[in-house]
């Protein structure tokens, strides 16, 4: 299960639509407290699901993977992703495979991940931007 505390709107996640027939990618769009069931529900961006509210239990985050580090334009070089640019000169560095990365930005600052939304977080709260996913 997902850490509510690590979401936040624009946060990437999937979900199942038709029990688990099809894994559904998309972006948070909005995170609200019902005080009727005392849970958090989920609003996304994809208007075509039927389902547009989920609670944190019917969603799962998504594995960093090479494949998924590569979309997102980072740039492979001596095994370590280089991520887009932010400041001139400047770039987010996440090294690792087989689903253990860590994002490092100086030699004395390293953060552990596994999924796409602690990425989002970290390169938004480091360049103040938000990291450009397109699902």
């Amino acid at each position: 299960m997902i850490d509510i505390k690590e979401l936040r709107i624009g946060s990437c996640i999937c979900y199942y639509k038709n029990g688990f027939e099809n894994v559904i990618y998309d972006k948070i769009k909005s995170i609200y407290f019902n005080d009727e069931d005392e849970s958090y529900h989920f609003e996304f961006d994809k208007p075509n699901f039927v389902h547009a509210h989920l609670t944190k239990e019917g969603i799962e985050p998504i594995p960093i993977t090479e494949e998924l580090l590569l979309k997102l334009g980072f740039i492979f070089k001596d095994n370590i992703y280089y991520s887009p640019e932010y400041r001139i000169g400047n770039r987010l560095k996440v090294i690792g495979f087989d689903g253990n990365y860590i994002v490092s930005f100086n030699m004395y600052f390293n953060i552990d991940i596994k999924y796409l939304h602690q990425l989002q977080n970290i390169y938004c709260a480091i360049t103040g931007d938000e990291l450009e996913v397109k699902l």
